[in-house]
């Protein structure tokens, strides 16, 4: 079994003894970071012998984890071009929207 705290505390527990397996913070493990304001809220998902879950942040947006051992496998970035996009609200009497820029100086 699987529990997650909004502090970004994961763990594994033994669901015969309630021993903990094997245990992850986010923020440390992983440099995660939450920006939405609730902390760490969405729950991890197990994926074949992968526990996938997202730590948040710049170099770990997804992380996968040998679901037995909590071994890391892999990490996936944030891709280049969202961190560079800028969003930009334009609001004069002509155009009252929010625009998005990416790194390539195009409007979408």
């Amino acid at each position: 079994m699987y529990g997650l705290t909004h502090a970004g505390r994961l763990v594994c527990v033994n669901t015969t003894d309630g021993s903990i397996l094997w245990r992850k913070h986010l923020p440390t493990d992983f440099k995660g970071k939450m920006e939405s304001g609730w902390g760490y809220s969405e729950p991890a998902i197990v994926d074949g012998n992968n526990l996938i879950c997202t730590p948040g942040g710049n170099s770990a947006v997804m992380v996968a984890l040998n679901k037995k051992t909590g071994e890391h496998l892999s990490s996936v970035e944030m891709p280049a071009v969202l961190v560079t996009e800028v969003m930009t609200v334009l609001d004069t009497p002509q155009l009252s929207s929010v625009e998005l820029l990416d790194a390539s100086n195009t409007y979408s």
